[in-house]
């Protein structure tokens, strides 16, 4: 990878902590405003527990993998130990957060300091998503070579592969599909998708069954709250799904780009976002385009997105559809923010 100069610009420096009695609605007046950016490396992920607590993780600037912390007040920069770009972040409620990457790397954060668990890929495996239900519950996933899918479980000791022979496609190549974001509504409902619109249930204890497959679509990301579970992705267009007890419904809206991220928010609508600063809302089903109100290039990309317990609305992303993996950019939209912008080397 192209080696970065550690330059980033941090922008509202202090984020409304203020308590909430639940999400606030959808103010149509209201713009996002970008919080965050980072010329040499894009960010890849943004989650949280609170507005007090948000991470973006992303790529490699040529000094490690670009993460960011904000406890609400500022954004601060953290070293991570390692190299490499980090496709994911995942925070946990109990205090670890977990993050993957380039070089089957998984990270584990607690008590200030970062550490690599060990996992059983090859060093060309890419790990996109990871997810924990507990700390001897975490679920990574990925592919080798953007291909041959694999969900790792870690029990609290040693991550090991899950099962997965006579579950995916395989293709004239003897290959089956990546896969790029697992999550659960529980310990035993995990939900993993992947390229050729590859879905994936089940758990390490029972094993994952194939929900579908053989699609021409890319499965980016699924999150699940309360029982509801969402996905998106597409190819040359965009792509919404849900689940029911019916099975997966299509609730993409006409016209809709490729889609990389969605988080379903405290009141069970649903944020989704991707190609070119697309953002749609979606209420029982039926997603609106919302203009963000801010400028973006035709390589910029929205990758990820997070709503917070009060409603707050974080997405992240940069130049993440080439392999420059620059340009980073992270918007929020709910609650005061006012802006600072200020260098910051690592």
């Amino acid at each position: 990878m192209t080696t970065r100069s550690n330059s980033v610009v941090f922008v509202a420096a202090w984020l409304c902590g203020c308590a909430s009695k639940g999400p606030a609605p959808l103010d149509e007046a209201q713009a996002f405003s970008f919080v965050a950016r980072a010329p040499n490396a894009a960010f890849l992920g943004v989650s949280g527990t609170d507005s007090n607590d948000v991470w973006l993780a992303g790529a490699d600037d040529g000094s490690g993998p670009l993460v960011l912390h904000s406890d609400g007040h500022a954004w601060e920069q953290r070293a991570t130990g390692v190299s490499g770009d980090l496709w994911w972040v995942h925070p946990t409620a109990w205090g670890p957060v977990f993050f993957g990457g380039s070089n089957a790397l998984v990270l584990r954060y607690d008590g200030g300091a970062f550490a690599a668990l060990d996992t059983p890929g090859p060093a060309a495996a890419t790990v996109f998503g990871v997810w924990a239900a507990a700390d001897d519950d975490v679920y990574a996933v990925g592919s080798v070579d953007g291909k041959n899918g694999f969900v790792w479980h870690f029990d609290g000791t040693a991550f090991s592969a899950v099962p997965l022979d006579g579950v995916l496609p395989v293709n004239d190549h003897g290959e089956t599909p990546g896969l790029f974001k697992v999550w659960g509504t529980s310990a035993d409902d995990v939900w993993v998708v992947g390229a050729s619109s590859a879905v994936l249930r089940g758990s390490a204890l029972a094993g994952f069954t194939l929900v579908q497959a053989g699609g021409s679509e890319t499965l980016f990301t699924v999150h699940a709250r309360d029982g509801a579970v969402v996905m998106v992705g597409g190819g040359s267009s965009g792509v919404i799904l849900a689940a029911n007890e019916n099975g997966l419904v299509d609730e993409t809206p006409a016209g809709a780009p490729l889609l990389q991220g969605v988080s379903i928010a405290p009141d069970a609508s649903v944020w989704a976002v991707g190609y070119g600063g697309s953002v749609y809302h979606g209420v029982d089903g039926v997603f609106t385009p919302v203009d963000p109100g801010l400028d973006f290039t035709a390589a910029e990309s929205l990758h990820s997105v997070w709503v917070d317990p009060s409603g707050g609305v974080w997405a992240a992303g940069g130049n993440v559809l080439t392999p420059a993996l620059d340009d980073g950019l992270a918007m929020h939209l709910g609650g005061p923010a006012p802006s600072e912008e200020q260098p910051s080397a690592r």
